[in-house]
């Protein structure tokens, strides 16, 4: 998928072409690929009513306004595409779910740090980009896990803030 600019918005051939291979249900072995991207499979550009938007509310939202923004667009087209190709999506929509999940205690972990890294926006961001069979991960200041039968994320400062986080 080509970008223009330098600032990683799609091209928009590129959102053309995945309308059309989402109409035409053409097999294309890049667009399983895209989706699972980490920025691609966390972003709110996939996210209706706090899920992944599923196949029905794809096609409705690209015909509805021809003039979304662009990084939308390619988003939706991206989804419909795999929609289109019957691809699986599970591992997308528990990606897009982690993102709403409730976080316990960040505000324990933020208490005396306005420059905490552990917000809860920031965490949901960092369960969602962990790949779906993980359930433990590191941001600077706090050690998170991922429960998804429970749909929350738990936090716990994180032992040596002094060591580099690993991902």
């Amino acid at each position: 998928m080509s970008r223009h600019g330098d600032y990683g918005y799609p091209a928009r051939h590129s959102i053309r072409a995945l309308e059309v291979i989402a109409h035409e249900g053409t097999k294309c072995t890049a667009v399983p690929k895209h989706l699972d991207d980490a920025m691609m499979r966390c972003s709110p550009n996939l996210n209706c009513n706090n899920q992944l938007c599923t196949a029905a509310e794809t096609k409705r939202l690209l015909a509805e306004d021809k003039r979304d923004d662009e990084a939308r667009r390619f988003a939706l087209a991206l989804l419909a595409a795999a929609y289109a190709q019957g691809d699986e999506l599970s591992t997308v929509a528990k990606h897009q779910a982690r993102m709403h999940y409730a976080v316990d205690g960040a505000a324990a972990v933020c208490a005396h740090d306005r420059d905490c890294s552990c917000t809860e926006v920031a965490v949901r961001g960092a369960a969602c980009a962990l790949e779906a069979n993980e359930r433990t991960g590191t941001k600077v200041d706090c050690e998170l896990t991922v429960n998804d039968a429970a749909k929350r994320i738990e936090l716990r400062p994180r032992a040596n803030k002094d060591a580099t986080p690993p991902n």
